[in-house]
């Protein structure tokens, strides 16, 4: 099938999601559908799951329900114990996420669990998906991994389903490779004849499917013993043996995370809040351009790339952020937009400009904005936010209110702790890497009874003394400040320690 023709038949789909998925459930109630159906919601909501040169390449719910990128179809698991049980009809099902993307979900079975971990890989330049099922537990259960046309967002197409050894492949393309033969397959060209086909599954490892609608689907069923495992990979054809290990993957993405902002205050989940949302935003570029989710396609604007910048830039993710920035600074874009767009842009240019000092910002700001060095230097940037509920526009509102709760700049002044919490008193908190116009911010706050201790390090740019070089070139005064917790309290130095007022207990 033509690219063409597969993305009109897409198109038509969409038109219709909606009222196909709500005929689709009012014939079969008891169908395993995907949990925002189940639930009657108007699309689901996942976890994108990608890497750093692809951008999201799948979407994953709390059901463990994965939802591949491009919108035209899916991977469930469903058990078989005493029969057939779907993790989206089921409250036995919980799930783990976490800075790095893997997301374990967990299906508890008589004896133990059975467990689903996702991970989104790069290899031989390709972005895809790798699965380690395990049977942890006491009871052997048999497993269909099901392929069918419907995701997040409502109905997709596949014309043809095939499958072939330990391969399943859609609409000619291999997409599923298992790391042995499954004990059975099945293959429909509906929705109704799926599940029925399941329970009646033949022990032939090969099967096919076309379907003139766009419905074909498969499933592929695996015999999993008490402690057995499963590996898949999903989106490419590879070879499993070559794929990376999830614990080496692990460890990349926490070197990468490391650099950006960092917090931790004891018993509370802020800072794995955090970093969750960093990596959910640093997975949303696709070629230096932030990647639009489908169900915000038709409303999505300037100001919602200018939020993701914003928070890149204030998480320390600084080259791609200013990419975004400057891409919308061209003087024709600039005439197209909204006054409060232009005024979001001039504020990403001046941000860009405080943090990186790069040239070519400070060409765009005279050439295409006529602003001298010195405007820029001065001016107290604001930080645009959106207010879209598409997935990258929310992850990057919540890195900003987490960083204005730790560091804010106010003319010239770094404050730190503005949006201390009442909860937070007595706990120790660690803040790393936050990048500001005056240099890289570092602090701790530490108790001595009812009285908390500052300890603090900013390492300036073009440090001379007690001052920090602005991005104009001109020397001005360090000024640290912790208004929240000490309102007289001031500092001049790049580092020290200050022991602030007593703290009601």
């Amino acid at each position: 099938m033509s690219f063409l023709r597969r993305g009109m038949k897409r198109q038509a789909a969409a038109q219709q999601g909606r009222d196909q998925v709500d005929a689709l459930k009012s014939a079969d109630p008891e169908g395993p559908w995907p949990l925002w159906v189940v639930r009657g919601d108007s699309h689901g909501q996942g976890e994108p799951l990608g890497t750093l040169d692809s951008g999201p390449v799948a979407f994953v719910d709390e059901r463990g329900f994965i939802a591949w990128e491009d919108g035209r179809w899916s991977l469930d698991w469903w058990v078989r114990i005493d029969g057939w049980r779907y993790p989206s009809q089921t409250r036995a099902v919980r799930q783990t996420v976490g800075a790095t993307p893997i997301i374990d979900t967990f299906f508890a079975v008589p004896g133990g669990d059975v467990v689903a971990r996702v991970c989104a890989v790069q290899t031989s330049g390709k972005a895809l998906l790798t699965i380690d099922f395990a049977n942890d537990s006491s009871t052997p259960v048999a497993l269909a991994l099901v392929v069918r046309p419907i995701d997040l967002d409502g109905i997709g197409v596949t014309e043809s389903v095939k499958i072939y050894d330990n391969t399943l492949s859609i609409d000619g393309h291999v997409q599923l490779v298992a790391d042995r033969i499954p004990g059975g397959s099945v293959v429909a060209s509906d929705f109704a004849s799926l599940p029925p086909a399941v329970e009646r599954v033949n022990v032939e490892p090969s099967s096919e499917v076309v379907s003139a609608e766009g419905t074909a689907q498969g499933a592929m069923i695996f015999p999993m013993p008490h402690h057995s495992t499963l590996r898949v990979s999903l989106g490419a054809d590879v070879v499993i043996a070559d794929l990376p290990m999830l614990d080496s993957i692990e460890k990349g993405w926490s070197a990468h995370l490391d650099q950006f902002l960092t917090v931790e205050v004891d018993g509370s989940a802020i800072g794995d809040e955090l970093t969750i949302n960093e990596r959910r935003l640093a997975t949303a570029l696709r070629g230096g351009r932030v990647v639009r989710s489908r169900s915000a396609l038709a409303g999505w604007s300037v100001l919602d790339d200018l939020t993701v910048a914003n928070a890149l830039l204030e998480m320390g993710d600084i080259n791609p952020a200013a990419e975004i920035v400057l891409e919308h600074l061209d003087g024709d874009r600039l005439l197209a937009m909204a006054a409060g767009e232009r005024e979001a842009a001039f504020d990403g240019l001046v941000r860009v400009w405080q943090l990186t000092r790069r040239t070519e910002v400070l060409d765009a700001a005279g050439e295409t904005l006529d602003v001298p060095a010195e405007v820029l230097a001065g001016a107290t940037p604001a930080v645009a936010t959106s207010p879209s509920d598409a997935w990258p526009v929310v992850a990057a509102r919540r890195v900003l209110e987490i960083r204005s709760a730790f560091v804010t700049e106010r003319d010239g002044e770094l404050h730190v702790l503005t949006g201390f919490a009442e909860e937070w008193r007595g706990r120790s908190v660690d803040v790393r890497n936050a990048r500001t116009a005056q240099g890289m911010l570092s602090f701790s706050l530490r108790w001595h009874g009812s009285r908390p201790a500052l300890l603090w390090s900013l390492v300036p740019v073009g440090s001379a003394g007690g001052t920090t070089t602005n991005p104009a070139g001109l020397a001005t005064p360090i000024v640290v400040r912790a208004p929240s917790l000490d309102a007289e309290w001031i500092s001049h130095d790049a580092e020290g320690e200050a022991l602030l007022a007593e703290q009601p207990v």
